[in-house]
């Protein structure tokens, strides 16, 4: 374990039985049947999970911004290549105008956040302004989003809503269709169905909910659009917003492929999955703004 001798809340880590595949944050300690075990979040996937102090190692402060480097960099190619972003449009009228051109504004979907994970939507929030996305959102701890998610749609009123953050499985019930082997499914579930309450058309609200190893068939038929994760795999930080990516630059005239969604994201098939939607992209002429 290095130079320090005991683990911390807020320290960085990963687990040794995984070769240390992971980095997590220490979001809590924890005494199970007189052993020492720590809560952890991923710092690059949403990915909550439990392991015994001793199969922890420290990560340098060095090998953390390496690792977060190079996940960056690849989070921001998949937000530049896929899919193409909508632009404005030129266009003559001759006989009105005498041959004037004129150009149409583009207006993505408007999007409501909500991430479990304060690093996670801050780096989400600065993605969403670089794609021109109207975005508004908040930090809110996964057990909270269903008491606050009525009231900030009201407000709002977004085209589309992202509610994730962290989550995960009981390593011994992958498959498990139960609720309570999920660290937060259930509060995603429970916002989704406050959402729909406000609004039940899947594309008047669209909404993308979980984290890692989410319990994907539940919260899909419970209202949600998009979802993780059909093969309770673990998603990467910036999934969610890819996939809002993907509908907001979709023109309200076509109905998108899941596929075509699933392929923009980082974690593919087995970490996403949907259903199809009408697209929330619209273009305006003369431009408002």
């Amino acid at each position: 374990m290095g130079d320090k001798k005991r683990i911390e809340v807020g320290d960085t880590v990963s687990r040794i039985s995984y070769r240390s595949d992971i980095l997590f944050r220490v979001e809590k300690l924890l005494r199970i049947d007189n052993r020492d075990y720590a809560l952890l979040r991923g710092l690059d996937v949403r990915l909550m999970a439990d392991a015994p102090i001793e199969d922890l190692r420290f990560v340098s402060e060095e090998e953390c911004r390496k690792k977060k480097e190079r996940v960056l960099a690849q989070a921001r190619e998949y937000l530049r290549r896929s899919p193409i972003r909508m632009r404005s449009r030129i266009f003559t009228i001759s006989d009105t105008y005498k041959n004037n051109s004129f150009e149409y504004q583009s207006l993505p979907g408007r999007v409501l956040h909500l991430d479990g994970d304060q690093d996670y939507f801050k780096k989400c929030m600065d993605r969403y302004r670089e794609l021109n996305i109207e975005v508004e959102g908040a930090h809110v701890p996964e057990e909270e989003q269903p008491q606050v998610i009525e009231r900030l749609l009201a407000r709002v009123k977004p085209d589309l809503l992202v509610a994730t953050g962290h989550d995960g499985v009981f390593k011994e019930k992958k498959n498990s269709l139960n609720l309570d082997d999920y660290y937060n499914s259930r509060y995603y579930m429970e916002t989704v169905r406050k959402a729909r309450v406000y609004e039940w058309n899947r594309d008047s609200l669209i909404i993308f909910a979980g984290a890692c190893q989410s319990l994907y068939e539940e919260l899909i038929k419970t209202g949600a659009n998009f979802a993780s994760s059909p093969d309770r795999v673990m998603i990467h930080a910036f999934d969610p917003l890819l996939v809002a990516k993907a509908i907001a630059f979709t023109s309200i005239s076509e109905v998108i492929d899941p596929g075509r969604v699933i392929a923009s994201t980082i974690s593919g098939v087995k970490g996403i999955g949907g259903i199809e939607t009408w697209g929330r992209f619209r273009l305006a002429l003369p431009p408002i703004s």
